[in-house]
């Protein structure tokens, strides 16, 4: 699947999933949902005890950290408000907004917790540091950790990664996805 650059900035930044594998198949992998988590009752998926260490060891820090989130600057010529940066408090009223779950900004795990759970889940390290963003994802309908990997960079070839989507209030995988830019 082709990604241009502004659909690969929106899906970093603002929490959207691409419809992008690493097969080729134009059809979105499954969560890869291994050493993170396990299957609890009824089938349903529980943390683990290293997931639950991952978050426990890493409590939020006040302020706190959103990580990569960036926001966009002012259009030229424009002469309207700059945007102001997103507080854990406005992506909680986002998701309450629009009906999603796990909207108590009190409940989020840290940005180091999503961190260790992507490393405990095995997502690989990539040819820079993860960016690492906490948004509200409207397809998940739930605030998010999304980690982003690149692991191909051809330059003006193109280039391509992964991501992984982690609630933001249990730590649960809930998403892993291929993504690739090709001009």
């Amino acid at each position: 699947m082709r990604l241009g650059r502004l659909s690969l900035i929106a899906f970093a930044l603002l929490g959207c999933s691409a419809e992008a594998d690493g097969d080729g198949d134009g059809a979105m992998d499954d969560a890869v949902l291994d050493d993170a988590v396990v299957p609890g009752v009824d089938g349903a998926m529980a943390v683990n005890d290293a997931a639950r260490a991952c978050i426990a060891d890493n409590p939020p820090a006040e302020p706190f950290d959103l990580g990569d989130v960036v926001v966009p600057s002012r259009a030229p010529g424009s002469t309207g408000p700059v945007a102001e940066p997103p507080t854990a408090a406005t992506i909680a009223s986002e998701c309450v907004a629009s009906g999603g779950s796990g909207c108590d900004a009190t409940r989020f795990i840290s940005r180091e917790a999503a961190s260790c759970l992507a490393e405990l889940d095995g997502f690989e390290a990539g040819l820079e540091p993860w960016g690492i963003a906490l948004v509200y994802h409207h397809r998940q309908d739930r605030v998010v950790w999304n980690v982003r990997n690149v692991t191909s960079d051809r330059g003006a070839a193109g280039s391509s990664g992964g991501a992984l989507t982690i609630d933001a209030t249990d730590g649960l995988i809930l998403e892993r996805l291929g993504w690739a830019v090709i001009p």
